[in-house]
């Protein structure tokens, strides 16, 4: 990855004046493959951290170990979430885990504070400190336990790149991203599980497909079980005042919207004229203004969400830079090309 497969597209301003700039690349690409449109080099290789979730779960549904173990809808959306760690998250986490008696100190995915903010101080109101279920991870790691055993794995060593559960997970991720599997980078993880290295263009694709089988799930029934157990669970993929659960609230059962660390995004949308898959990349690993930035710009130039979701989701994420008086100083802003969006690429 070099700075020139990026496009410098947010500023940052204060006083008038730029303060900051983010670069960014993106790709929007059609079910079929084509890519319809893009931002910078959208063969730039990134590791895709918490986007790759819904193909991690994947193979819980092909192998049959959801139908064995009973998965509910709600588990299943958890299994795909980087959730924020409230009180439902746990709950749903705890019933993953109990289908084969594991528990709490099964999983290997560490601890973390909640990521939503609400969580994490009643935490500290309580004067108690996190478990591995709130990290974010934790319903992942809770299907690839249930995936282990399935297959006939040890579960000590769930994560190891050769067990059967994670040679099933590079093998779903090869399908639908179209990489041949050894071509596919591998590293680790926050949460110590392998993460993946594809071309961005290649994480579209696999969302492409994912929103395809959202639209038809007789195209591939296990990734649209998937997908609708995003769609109908949207809190329980993130959390309240997320920006993945509020996307999916903007647009019931018409956009998967997924979030990965240093800077990647990626959405499933059926919105549109046919679905497609988008996924960005920003360069230095912003996660919060810039992303979010971005994401809101892309769908609006491309008219994937009314205006009226869009006016609401500004006001969850507003474009202005407030200081600790509450006062407006500053400005963030993406300067998308004039023609982009427009025809075909």
């Amino acid at each position: 990855m070099t700075p020139q497969a990026f496009q410098p597209l947010v500023t940052i301003s204060r006083g008038g004046e730029i303060e900051s700039y983010h670069s960014v690349a993106a790709v929007m690409v059609a079910g079929d493959g084509r890519v319809l449109h893009s931002l910078g080099d959208d063969s730039v290789q990134v590791y895709c951290r918490s986007a790759a979730k819904p193909f991690q779960a994947l193979p819980l549904v092909e192998s049959g170990a959801a139908d064995r173990y009973s998965l509910a809808t709600e588990e299943l959306a958890l299994v795909c979430a980087s959730h924020g760690g409230e009180a439902r998250h746990l709950e749903v986490a705890r019933r993953i885990l109990s289908h084969q008696g594991f528990g709490p100190d099964d999983l290997q995915c560490g601890t973390h504070a909640p990521m939503t903010a609400a969580a994490a101080r009643e935490l500290i109101v309580r004067r108690e400190e996190p478990t591995t279920l709130h990290n974010n991870c934790s319903g992942k790691h809770g299907g690839m336990l249930l995936l282990t055993h399935h297959l006939g794995g040890d579960p000590l060593t769930y994560l190891e790149p050769g067990s059967p559960a994670q040679r099933a997970i590079l093998a779903a991720l090869a399908r639908v991203s179209g990489v041949e599997s050894g071509k596919i980078g591998q590293a680790v993880d926050g949460c110590s599980a392998p993460t993946y290295r594809l071309p961005l263009t290649a994480l579209a694709r696999a969302y492409a497909r994912l929103a395809t089988a959202l639209a038809d799930p007789e195209i591939d029934p296990a990734l649209a079980r998937i997908g609708q157990a995003m769609t109908r669970h949207p809190f329980l993929v993130a959390g309240e005042g997320r920006l993945d659960t509020l996307l999916m609230e903007a647009a019931p059962g018409k956009i998967i919207a997924k979030l990965g660390a240093e800077g990647v995004y990626a959405m499933a949308v059926t919105t549109g004229r046919e679905p497609v898959g988008i996924a960005l990349k920003i360069a230095d690993g912003d996660s919060d203004r810039a992303r979010t930035a971005v994401v809101l710009a892309l769908l609006r130039r491309l008219g994937l969400l009314p205006e009226s979701a869009l006016e609401d989701l500004d006001q969850h994420f507003p474009r202005e830079i407030y200081n600790r008086r509450k006062r407006v100083v500053g400005q963030i802003k993406v300067n998308l090309p004039d023609n982009w969006g427009i025809g075909r690429k």
